[in-house]
């Protein structure tokens, strides 16, 4: 379950559309248990190894040199929620911080890492109707790790056939950010909008989305960054 590097130029719109129409919601306001409809319970099964799942965890705040493989619980879904067997997963600048102690009132220890990750779905929680198991799906976890065998997805949607799952693993939260300032600023097809750092996570699902629902995309970078903003319908300037 290595982090992978968010694929940079690749693009997320096409098929996505569908999508990203879904993927930030909230979660029903009942609490039930969840479903379990892909055989024995996770649970049974980790018992069943002698571990509950290996993951990514930390016990202290530090640099890389802090984190390690430990045995963690396994995950189940709630309402909601979707569990998947991680395909892939990445890493943002928030995990980071985290890990550092940056934001000490957040962490408990011991810490697992990561929200964003994808694979196929193999349990649903209860009030999930729009993707059943064995669907391809991405998302984030929101506060509960990735970075492990199994995770559990609060928000999500089906991964587009043409995003790798490295790319649909490193894809959430910088989309989901991207999709709710878009929202925020309630933009129409034909005005201009201005994305500064346009070549980054956040900037470049914001550059796709917003050329795709018809706006003039101004995006700054450096120059090494400009064909990219072009590539992608944008169109490059200097950093403000």
């Amino acid at each position: 379950f290595a982090p992978v590097h968010r694929a940079r130029g690749q693009r997320i719109r096409g098929d996505s559309r569908a999508s990203r129409r879904r993927f930030v919601r909230g979660s029903p306001g009942h609490s039930r248990p969840s479903r379990n409809v892909d055989g024995p319970d996770l649970r049974a099964a980790c018992r069943d190894r002698g571990v509950d799942q290996e993951g990514s965890s930390y016990t202290a705040f530090g640099g890389p040199e802090v984190l390690t493989v430990a045995d963690v619980e396994c995950p189940q879904p709630g309402p909601g929620q979707v569990r998947i067997p991680v395909k892939a997963s990445g890493v943002n600048p928030f995990d980071w911080k985290l890990r550092m102690g940056f934001m000490p009132a957040m962490v408990a220890f011991p810490a697992g890492t990561g929200q964003d990750a994808a694979g196929v779905v193999t349990a649903v929680g209860e009030g999930v109707t729009d993707v059943q198991v064995g669907d391809e799906v991405f998302g984030n976890t929101g506060n509960q790790p990735a970075v492990a065998e199994e995770a559990v997805l609060a928000a999500f949607a089906p991964k587009p056939k043409n995003l790798s799952w490295e790319q649909a693993g490193a894809a959430g939260l910088a989309a989901e950010t991207a999709l709710r300032g878009l929202r925020a600023l309630g933009l129409r097809a034909g005005q201009t909008l201005v994305i500064d750092g346009a070549s980054g996570g956040v900037g470049l699902a914001a550059l796709q989305f917003a050329v795709e629902d018809g706006l003039r995309v101004i995006g700054t970078s450096g120059p090494a960054k400009h064909a990219l903003i072009a590539q992608l319908g944008g169109t490059p300037s200097h950093t403000l």
